[in-house]
């Protein structure tokens, strides 16, 4: 029987299986993601960003950890994607929009989320590194057609404090 990802709404065999308890994934689709991360990801210098692709394509609910969880990625996406930060400070970024994320009280849930991404997970399955490059640039810009500025916000609140 196929079923629907709530989070990327691909198709997908339904699957009995864990999900992640605030990412929004089935668990058809958690298990494609988890088995990718675990076996290897198609070739791409921007590969190590498919975490943070992953997590805001599949926003979850209304928990302070879901939503953080997609503020915190898409401020990762935003440095590197469009602001050219290098790979290796994601970690760094993420950090800093986590303790943003503190001393503002949390993050709100973006409303709406978009209604359809251009690449999922499912799709990198055999595919190739520009697969991996066409789902980093599209989850960021789904998102920043609906939410730029907030995204925008977000990523400077996060940056002033990894330069303080």
């Amino acid at each position: 029987m196929r079923t629907r990802c709530e989070g990327c709404y691909a198709e997908l065999e339904g699957v009995d299986g864990p999900t992640h308890r605030y990412i929004g994934a089935s668990p058809a689709c958690w298990a494609i993601y988890t088995e990718l991360m675990a076996t290897g990801l198609p070739p791409s210098p921007r590969a190590p960003l498919l975490v943070d692709a992953y997590a805001a394509q599949h926003p979850g609910g209304t928990s302070p950890q879901a939503t953080q969880s997609v503020a915190v990625h898409l401020v990762t996406l935003e440095a590197v994607v469009t602001h050219g930060h290098p790979l290796g400070r994601a970690v760094s970024l993420r950090q800093s929009a986590v303790e943003h994320g503190r001393r503002t009280g949390g993050y709100p849930k973006l409303e709406p989320v978009p209604s359809a991404w251009p690449v999922t997970v499912a799709q990198l399955a055999g595919g190739d590194g520009a697969l991996v490059d066409r789902m980093v640039d599209g989850v960021l810009a789904s998102w920043k057609e609906l939410h730029a500025d907030q995204v925008d916000a977000w990523y400077r609140a996060s940056l002033q404090l990894t330069r303080s």
